[in-house]
């Protein structure tokens, strides 16, 4: 569903460029499948407590890290950012465990601040960067290895009970 709240101005930037984040996240789903069965969900934010954009969370689940786990994320958020004097693109990514005891351990976030007109940076920065690490992430979880310097043996970045 598209916002419709018509008092914020990122709406209607939004609005013009929605299909165009959708499709951008929609080629890194298909890079990943190149590589692990990663399956995709998104949603569009809702404007009035989580900002103006989507999310996706990109999923590889089943018997990971010996058992140990139960799936992997990486989530994806593309949004309109309001700044000092105009408005910008923010990408966030974030890793995800979710661990057999039902804990979840969140890897460092990934953030980058883009222009808002420059959209070949936006482009690069989402099917490069943000699909190269999740490509990383998704090899080293099927690979049962540690990433970010972090494994399911040591102390997780944060660790939250769902």
């Amino acid at each position: 569903m598209t916002p419709d709240t018509s008092h914020d101005p990122r709406i209607a930037i939004w609005n013009a460029w929605r299909q165009t984040a959708l499709a951008l996240g929609h080629q890194v789903h298909a890079q990943l499948q190149e590589t692990s069965p990663v399956t995709v969900h998104g949603r569009d934010l809702r404007p009035d407590d989580e900002g103006v954009g989507f999310q996706f969370q990109y999923m590889l689940a089943g018997d990971l890290y010996n058992g140990d786990a139960r799936a992997a994320f990486y989530v994806l958020q593309i949004q309109l950012k309001k700044r000092a004097r105009s408005i910008g693109w923010e990408v966030d990514a974030v890793p995800v465990i979710e661990r057999a005891d039902n804990s979840y351990q969140l890897h460092q976030r990934r953030t980058f601040a883009i222009p808002l007109h420059q959209h070949q940076r936006l482009r690069s920065t989402i099917l490069d960067d943000v699909a190269n690490d999740a490509a990383t992430f998704f090899a080293a979880v099927s690979a049962a290895l540690p990433f970010d310097g972090v494994s399911l043996q040591t102390q997780p970045v944060t660790t939250t009970q769902a």
